[in-house]
Order: C-alpha cells, then sequence, then structure tokens
C-alpha cells in the first residue's frame, strides 16, 4: 500500500511540475526571451525599462488591455525586437480575437506574464499562409498613422489661423 501511495505521489508530483508554469521572480524576466518563429525570424521580449533600446512596437502587460500592441511605450509594457514587419499587425490580429485574455492574471490589475506572451505568439505560426490579408492590416495600419498626423497638422493650422484673427 505504501509503494502505491509512493508512486501516485511521484506521479502527480512529475504531472504538475510538467503542467504548472514555475512562479518566475520579477528579476529574472528582464532577461530576454526569444522565441523562433521560423528559420530567419527570432522575436525578442523584454519588460521595458526606461532608457533602452527602442523595439519595433511594444505590448502592454497590465489592465484588461494586456496584450494590445502599442507604437509608444507606456510605463507596464514589454518592448518586442524583430526582423519581421508584419509581427505588429499579427499581434494586433490576436489582440482583436481576444487571444491574450486567456493568459490573463491577477485578481484586481489583471496582468500578462512575458512566457503567456511568448506562448501567444506560438501561434502565429498559422498566420504565414495570410500574407496577402497581413499585409492589408499593415497597409490600414500606416494609413490610420498618416490620418492621424494630417489631424495633428490641420489642429496646428486651425490654433495658428486663430492666434492670427486674435493678433488684428
Amino acid at each position: 500500500m505504501r509503494f502505491l501511495l509512493k508512486c501516485l505521489k511521484a506521479f502527480i508530483t512529475k504531472a504538475l511540475q510538467k503542467y504548472l508554469q514555475p512562479n518566475i521572480p520579477k528579476h529574472l524576466q528582464t532577461v530576454t526571451r526569444s522565441l523562433p518563429i521560423t528559420m530567419e525570424q527570432e522575436i525578442h521580449v523584454r519588460a521595458f525599462k526606461q532608457g533602452m533600446k527602442e523595439g519595433i512596437f511594444y505590448i502592454q502587460s497590465k489592465g484588461l488591455h494586456s496584450g494590445r500592441p502599442l507604437r509608444k511605450p507606456i510605463a507596464n509594457c514589454f518592448v518586442v525586437y524583430s526582423s519581421d514587419e508584419l509581427l505588429y499587425s499579427r499581434v494586433y490580429c490576436l489582440w482583436v480575437l481576444r487571444k491574450f485574455e486567456f493568459y490573463l492574471r491577477g485578481s484586481v490589475i489583471p496582468f500578462i506574464r512575458i512566457y503567456d506572451v511568448l506562448e501567444a505568439l506560438q501561434t502565429l505560426n498559422f498566420m504565414a499562409d495570410l500574407q496577402k490579408e497581413l499585409k492589408a492590416v499593415h497597409d490600414i495600419d500606416k494609413l490610420i498613422e498618416n490620418e492621424k498626423n494630417k489631424i495633428t497638422i490641420y489642429k496646428a493650422l486651425h490654433r495658428s489661423l486663430a492666434q492670427k484673427v486674435l493678433s488684428n
């Protein structure tokens, strides 16, 4: 009976170690984590700190919008380095499809860990066939960015004309 209980305990312990993710201390999470997507590309994800080298984009790590790709860094984000031009569009598609919600942890302020982001990014392999659609998402993102720049210019023009009217 004792032998059976020992074997059962050993089996359960190994199964739990295999299926449960380790709780990594925060100071170790700043180390670069790499994820090979294809033979030519590699993604590096790091916790963002002020003064770091700029990445191609950022991923929000805390809040209900965890996993959202960002063009500019915020206080709670991961920085992503890659040679893939369409990676932002791919992560945007994952975020819109709410694939990061599965990995949210925390009861008061939900957050996502680096390992969870890398695990979610592994699902990007299925998007290899959708290059045309990803390129369209990328182009639409560029158009939105251009329109925002135009609005900024129009606001500056509006402001300067208002100042000219008041100076006369």
